[in-house]
């Protein structure tokens, strides 16, 4: 019966999570229409930091709560989801076309903050405050560069639409229902690493990284429905920085992570973000067919029967 219960308090964290991710997306994503952006600067900078915000939240708890590890696992496994996973499907319902400079551009910029770990590895360090301070920093540079390269290159705005108190109190409530339902499915997750005897960084990589990717997977999903690839992609690719440049940012400000504890998924990161490449730049130019989605998704699977054998 407990366990049951348990299960039920993980579902309703992870519905109220989704609901409060969705309406702070649609509130998020109409702000930056009010704006005036560029589509695949909402999808970059809007409705990328809206669906990251789960994994934020689960990750700052997590930390908060003494299981660093937990947090640094959502962070590397919620990116593996997002490339594997939700791009994957997302090819798979539908072609996903690209533009030239998503691929020559984006996608390479995206997969820069992967080096922070490679090289974390590489020198036996942990990430500590004054890390996370510089990580959170070269966020505020991308979020610049990206803004200043759309708006000199892409100046085509997106419609014009207003942007009402409602929406503001709207938008403050969907960062509310994240965060208790981000305590709910966190509580859930530390009892059942408990049970099952795996670690902080499986539980985090694999359970964790999948149930606040739900976000990411249904905004892709409905974007590549109404044929706009370009602001899902940029919704993938701007959450895989956003969760690297702040949610491990931001964790390892409040306690140290131990890299070198991440080399399992440190390399199917790399391994993913490749394949992410490489699909975008061959095949037919600049889309993302139906067999490399499977593809991608193949890779996904096997990534999780591995960490969950080997770790």
């Amino acid at each position: 019966m407990q366990v049951f219960i348990e299960v039920v308090q993980f579902v309703i964290g992870i519905s109220v999570m989704l609901y409060g991710a969705g309406l702070l997306v649609t509130k998020a994503e109409k702000f930056g229409h009010a704006r005036r952006w560029p589509q695949i600067l909402v999808g970059i900078l809007v409705v990328a930091v809206g669906t990251s915000l789960p994994e934020f939240v689960v990750s700052t708890l997590a930390t908060l709560q003494g299981n660093p590890l937990l947090a640094a696992g959502n962070v590397l496994g919620s990116n593996i989801a997002n490339i594997g996973l939700i791009v994957g499907v997302a090819a798979l319902i539908g072609e996903i076309k690209l533009s030239s400079k998503t691929v020559d551009y984006d996608i390479p910029l995206s997969i820069l903050p992967l080096g922070v770990f490679v090289f974390g590895y590489i020198l036996n360090s942990t990430a500590t405050s004054l890390f996370g301070a510089v990580l959170l920093l070269t966020y505020v540079g991308y979020l610049a560069l990206t803004a200043r390269e759309y708006e000199k290159k892409d100046p085509t705005p997106t419609r014009k639409v207003n942007f009402t108190p409602v929406d503001w109190l709207l938008l403050l409530l969907g960062i509310g229902l994240l965060v208790g339902g981000g305590e709910l499915t966190l509580h859930f997750a530390k009892i059942l690493a408990v049970r099952i005897g795996f670690s902080d960084v499986v539980i985090g990589a694999t359970l964790l990284a999948f149930s606040t990717s739900l976000p990411e997977l249904i905004v892709i999903i409905v974007a590549v429905v109404k044929k706009e690839g370009q602001i899902a992609v940029g919704n993938v690719l701007g959450s895989n920085v956003f969760n690297v440049l702040v949610v491990f940012a931001t964790a390892s400000i409040i306690s140290p992570i131990e890299i070198p504890k991440l080399l399992y998924e440190i390399m199917f990161l790399g391994v993913m973000s490749a394949a992410f490449l490489f699909v975008a730049k061959t095949g037919k130019k600049h889309v993302i067919s139906r067999a490399e989605g499977a593809f991608l998704c193949a890779l996904y699977v096997g990534y999780i029967v591995t960490i969950l054998m080997t770790r």
